[in-house]
Parts: C-alpha cells; sequence; structure tokens
C-alpha cells in the first residue's frame, strides 16, 4: 500500500514537511491534501499544531483555487469548455472549506463556461443540420434509418461505420436495446447474427440485449461468440465476467478472461484492473483487490469517484482505517454534485465509529455542494444521517428531536420506515 502513504498515512510531522515541499514546488493541489490529511491527525488533539497547520491548509487551498481558474480560462480560450467545466469542479472542491469566498470568481467562470458552450451548440447543430440535409439528399433516409443513426452515438467509431453496414434486424434490434424494449431487441439481434454469423459487434449486442432482459445464461454464449470472433471485444469480456463471477461462481474463470484481455489489447488495461479488482472485492480479497485497483489508479489518474469508491471499501476491508478514509473523501471531492457519494463517506464513518465531525461536515455541505436544496430525497437524506450520528454520539434525545421533526415535515414514503425503525430502536435504548 506504499503508493498511498504518501498521500494519507504517515505522521503529522511527516505530512506538514510533505506539504511545506510541495508548496515550495508549487504543488499546491499535493500540498492541500498533505495539510488537510496532517489537519485531521490534530484538530481534536493539538490545538496548537491545528491552528499552525490550518494557516498553511487555507493558503494551499487559496492557490489551489486559483490555479485551476487559470485552466479553466486556459482551457476556454481553446475552445474545451467541457474540460473547462471539469476544472471548476476541481476548483470548488479545494474551496468547500472556505463559503462565501470564491462565490464570485466562480459565477464569473460558470458564465464564460456557459456562453462558450451556447456558442458552440449553436455552430454544431448548424454543421449537423447541414449534413443531416446532405445524407437525406444522397441516401433518401428514411425517419427509421434516421433513428439508427442517432442512436449509434453509443458506440465507439470504428462500430458505427460497421454498424451502419448492417440490415434491417441489426437497425430494429439495436433501436429496441436503447429503448429498453427488450423483448423486441432480442428477437431481432438474434435474426442479426443469422444475417451477419460473423459479426462480433453483433453477438456482443444480443449478448447486451438477453442479460439486461434477464436471460444471463444465454448471454453468457453470445458473449462468448462475440469474443471468440474478436478477442478484442472489450464490453463482451466485461461483461461475461461478471456474469460469470457473480452468477455462476466462477471468479477463477473470470479472472482469466480478463487478464487474457490485457494480453489482447494492452490500451484496456485500466478497465479491466478494475474489473479484476471489483471480482476481489466481492469475493472478500483485500489485497489482491488493493494491487488491481492501485493499479488501474496509476493508469487512469485520481478523477475517477468509482475507483476510489472501489479503493476505500478494499482499504477498509484490509483494516487500513486511514487509507480508506482518504479515498471515500477523495470519491466525493471527484463527484462532488453527487450527495450518494458523501453518503457512502458517512456510512464509512459510521461503520467504524471514527471522525463523526467529518461525517457531520460531509452532510451539513450536501446542499450546497450538490445543488439540490429543496429535494426531498436528499433533504430526508441530511436528516437521517444527522440523526444517527448524533444517536452514535450517545444524544438520544437529539436524535429522537431529529426524527420527529423530520416527520412532521414529511419525508417520501420509502424513507419513513427507515426513520420509523430508527425511532423504535432509540427509544428502547433511552428507556
Amino acid at each position: 500500500m506504499g503508493l498511498f502513504d504518501n498521500l494519507f498515512g504517515g505522521s503529522l510531522e511527516k505530512l506538514e514537511a510533505r506539504g511545506d515541499r510541495l508548496m515550495e514546488e508549487k504543488d499546491f493541489t499535493g500540498a492541500a491534501q498533505a495539510y488537510r490529511n496532517a489537519f485531521r491527525k490534530c484538530e481534536n488533539k493539538d490545538p496548537e499544531a491545528a491552528s499552525r497547520i490550518r494557516t498553511k491548509l487555507d493558503l494551499a487551498d487559496d492557490q489551489a483555487v486559483k490555479e485551476f481558474a487559470k485552466l479553466v480560462r486556459e482551457h476556454l480560450e481553446d475552445g474545451e469548455p467541457e474540460i473547462a467545466g471539469e476544472q471548476l469542479e476541481v476548483a470548488r472542491n479545494f474551496a468547500r472549506e472556505h463559503p462565501g469566498e470564491y462565490d464570485e470568481l466562480f459565477r464569473e467562470l460558470e458564465a464564460a463556461i456557459r456562453a462558450r458552450v451556447k456558442s458552440d451548440i449553436v455552430e454544431t447543430q448548424r454543421g449537423y443540420d447541414k449534413q443531416m440535409q446532405d445524407s437525406l439528399r444522397e441516401k433518401e433516409m428514411t425517419p427509421e434509418l434516421i433513428e439508427f443513426e442517432q442512436t449509434l452515438n453509443v458506440l465507439a467509431s470504428g462500430d458505427v461505420e460497421e454498424a451502419r453496414t448492417y440490415g434491417p434486424h441489426f437497425q430494429k434490434g439495436f433501436m429496441a436495446l436503447a429503448q429498453g424494449d427488450f423483448i423486441t431487441a432480442v428477437e431481432e439481434l438474434q435474426l442479426a447474427t443469422h444475417e451477419r454469423p460473423e459479426s462480433a459487434l453483433t453477438y456482443e449486442q444480443w449478448g447486451k440485449a438477453l442479460e439486461m432482459g434477464g436471460q444471463s445464461a444465454q448471454a453468457r454464449t453470445a458473449y462468448r461468440k462475440a469474443i471468440q470472433r474478436d478477442p478484442r471485444r472489450r464490453e463482451a469480456r466485461l461483461s461475461l465476467a461478471t456474469i460469470l463471477d457473480t452468477l455462476e461462481n466462477k471468479s477463477k474463470e473470470a479472472l482469466e478472461l480478463l487478464a487474457e484481455g490485457i494480453e489482447e489489447v494492452p490500451t484496456d488495461e485500466a478497465p479491466i484492473r478494475m474489473a479484476m479488482g471489483g471480482i476481489h472485492l466481492h469475493r472478500r480479497r483485500p489485497t489482491e483487490a488493493v494491487s488491481e485497483l492501485e493499479r488501474a489508479l496509476e493508469l487512469l489518474g485520481d478523477g475517477i469517484p468509482d475507483l476510489w469508491h472501489m479503493l476505500g471499501s478494499a482499504y477498509e476491508m484490509a483494516g487500513s482505517l486511514d487509507l480508506a478514509e482518504g479515498a471515500f473523501q477523495a470519491a466525493y471531492g471527484t463527484d462532488s454534485r453527487n450527495p450518494a457519494r458523501r453518503v457512502q463517506y458517512v456510512e464509512f464513518c459510521l461503520r467504524n465509529k471514527r471522525n463523526l465531525d467529518g461525517a457531520e461536515s460531509a452532510l451539513t455541505s450536501i446542499c450546497q455542494s450538490c445543488g439540490f436544496p429543496g429535494d426531498p430525497h436528499t433533504m430526508a437524506t441530511l436528516a437521517y444521517y444527522m440523526a444517527v450520528i448524533a444517536a452514535t454520539r450517545g444524544k438520544h434525545e437529539e436524535a429522537l428531536s431529529s426524527i420527529a421533526r423530520a416527520l412532521s415535515q414529511g419525508v417520501p414514503s420509502e424513507f419513513e420506515e427507515r426513520f420509523r425503525q430508527l425511532e423504535g430502536q432509540l427509544r428502547k435504548a433511552v428507556d
């Protein structure tokens, strides 16, 4: 686990020294992470050290926000508003402990991104309209073919060109699959395999329709035939491995299948390593899971929230709780507008009875960071876990008051039973 010792492990002195060094090197994001982890180690134990490191952390956060704001402007100048938006979200992560301080800056950048996106959409639509008009004139495309063309955007570019050469059974089946009509998709795509028995793409899509329609055994056969025709079919390989592991209890065969995929297409190593890590997690083999997932992180970088969440689960299973907490925090830091990521971190803290202050902070920032202040599900989630945190601290009356307040204001029906169950447990404890 050496890869993460520098990020989340080590003594207070080592973390602070690492932050100081990274500040000198102008690696403000790394410095902020080091100071933040140092601060967590001392905030409730050493007020003097906490004050000193908090000052350094605030400076690192400020420099990181400004650095990413600069990147936002550079990407906008280069005509890359999507990447600019991603950089803005990173900047927000470093500003989350400084509410209101950067609001004006973020509003300015958001407006610039929206303006660029709008301009690009207008230009793209003009080009698309002309392309469609030319295509209609050249091919005399029917409405069905137009719909099929619009559905093809989920495929890789090479597959799109191949799919365009296929007959009506593939077209109907592929569109039915996109629309969630799995019965029609299975029927039409099976007929398409008779039309093009050499096509790996057709077998792969037929397998997908079978799997999504609940026919996993038949899907397994279809995926195998896709791989036999083209061993480079990554989606077929990943899907078949999932069926082998989760439904047929054949994890060894699934891992061998995935390892073969890396040999066939080395550029697919990162997603395959993630899948292998997931199998080891499912089989409760944390050491192997960590190895595979850390390798995926090396290949993909640190911007994949699903990968951070899987790493957090693997570290937790291995008993490395400091590393696990850092990974869960990174998961919600890279997916800041998704409340579920913060809830996953909170659940980790509750399971392990650690850093309840951090869990409470993550909850209270949900509305501000995720943009769902009026969403009833978000508010019910917030109220429920705040009550659980209070109960975990032994503040049963406070927890009961929170539950009563939430129920009086109304919660979605699927939450009411959870509140009532927690209320019953607390009343027994109080009595």
